[in-house]
């Protein structure tokens, strides 16, 4: 639970597929809190909740934990009760213990102030405020620690911080449950990458696109679907990571359970075989014939571009397109149609040089920099989304480099010049602007 290996990771963002960390406000928030065990990743958890940023808690811990602000609470009776919260309240059982030691509350009385804060009922919370500040008040022990203050008065402060508090406070049992799970993810992660994200991109298919520039950010190959070697979804090979065949356009239900079923009875030797053993409403649809050599599938038995052509010749037709097989342009192109991604070149394999000496390498950067100051983004198109806006249409996109993701808003007036330049898996070089929040294009 706290090996220092699976957590450099963690705390450098690395958090695509670790449950509760993988959404980019979370990633910030860990790579800032840098968390070291599982007692941290339980605190971390809890902080990740809408209240604990409306009200500014988790920036006040965050400092504290880097030793920018004092670490300090309200009264001496409460730096044991959040001690491992850096003085700030972020678990229910906390609120328990603090109206306990402070006002000498039973745990049952308690439990009914944890209930009426958290449910914000207003009634029943000005009237309790009232007790609470009388309780505390008769506690010699509350008295003590108040050093000159005026009881009442911090009392009642106490009590509105605590008010505040019940509106993100998460259950410490349910947090630590979750850091339990960070840990397992983190863990998996760092010592086992090819099999975790190869479990990632079986599971969860509608980030498959970023589980994918993960693991080749990681240095493991991912391979094009191979008709014998091949199930449904991904599966990991001595090899790399191979794509199913349920990934590749046009390829069906129907198309997949014949091939699957066939692979049982023994590999295919060839593509004369596959036409052999398959049927017109499986695995020999045109359509999945063609998609699946275009993409890969059957270069086991030879260039992609002579199976083709076996395969007209087979059906004796006169009239066909046989892509250039041997143009980079057109495979890219190919594959992201077949299969939303690149697998045999690399689109910004020719430009790297100059990305690395020339555009910011790390998305942090831009966080970092001031408005208006200007710099440049290179690597290729990963997602594009268009938007009406009241002055035309505009974009927000992504742009992938070596795993690192990009946003870039491009606003109707800029949008309608470089429309065309827009596709998915082109590389591009932009030249951005950084707004108050987010960057914009300024040339592409």
């Amino acid at each position: 639970w706290n090996d220092p290996a699976i957590w450099e990771g963690v705390s450098n963002g690395e958090t695509l597929g670790i449950f509760q960390l993988e959404a980019d406000a979370m990633t910030q928030m860990t790579k800032k809190y840098k968390p070291q065990g599982i007692k941290d990743a339980a605190v971390l958890v809890a902080l990740n909740r809408p209240g604990v940023t409306r009200t500014g808690a988790a920036d006040v811990f965050i400092r504290r934990r880097n030793g920018l602000e004092p670490v300090s609470t309200q009264h001496p009776l409460l730096d044991a009760v959040l001690a491992d919260s850096l003085g700030i309240m972020v678990f229910q059982e906390q609120l328990l213990q603090a109206v306990a030691v402070l006002a000498g509350y039973s745990l049952t009385d308690a439990d009914r102030v944890r209930k009426m804060v958290g449910k914000k009922l207003q009634v029943e919370m000005r009237e309790e405020r009232g007790v609470f500040i009388e309780r505390c008040i008769a506690n010699q022990a509350f008295m003590d620690g108040c050093r000159n203050r005026n009881p009442e008065k911090l009392a009642g402060e106490i009590w509105t911080m605590m008010e505040e508090a019940g509106s993100y406070l998460f259950n410490r049992a349910h947090s630590v449950s979750y850091a339990f799970m960070v840990v397992w993810g983190a863990y998996f992660k760092h010592y086992h990458p090819r099999e975790y994200l190869t479990a990632l991109l079986q599971t969860d298919p509608e980030n498959a696109s970023r589980y994918v520039r993960e693991a080749r950010s990681r240095g493991i190959p991912i391979l094009p679907p191979e008709i014998n070697d091949s199930k449904s979804r991904f599966v990991l090979t001595e090899e790399g990571i191979r794509y199913g065949l349920e990934d590749v356009k046009g390829v069906g239900p129907a198309a997949v359970k014949e091939i699957l079923s066939l692979q049982l009875e023994g590999p295919f030797e060839g593509l004369a075989d596959y036409l052999k053993r398959t049927t017109g409403r499986g695995g020999k649809k045109k359509t999945v014939v063609i998609n699946l050599i275009s993409v890969g599938a059957f270069d086991t038995f030879g260039d992609r571009g002579q199976l083709l052509q076996d395969y007209y010749d087979s059906r004796k037709e006169k009239n066909y397109h046989i892509p250039d097989f041997k143009s980079k342009a057109t495979v890219i192109d190919l594959e992201f149609d077949l299969i939303g991604d690149y697998i045999t070149f690399d689109p910004i394999a020719d430009y790297r040089e100059f990305i690395e000496a020339e555009c910011i390498q790390d998305p942090d950067d831009m966080l970092k920099a001031k408005p208006k100051e200007v710099m440049s983004i290179g690597g290729k198109i990963s997602t594009f989304k268009e938007h009406n806006a009241r002055n035309g249409l505009m974009c927000f996109l992504t742009v992938e480099c070596e795993g690192k993701e990009f946003e870039v808003t491009i606003f109707a007036d800029s949008y309608s010049l470089y429309k065309h330049f827009i596709k998915l898996g082109s590389p591009v070089i932009i030249e951005v602007e950084k707004l108050k929040s987010g960057v914009m294009l300024r040339e592409l």
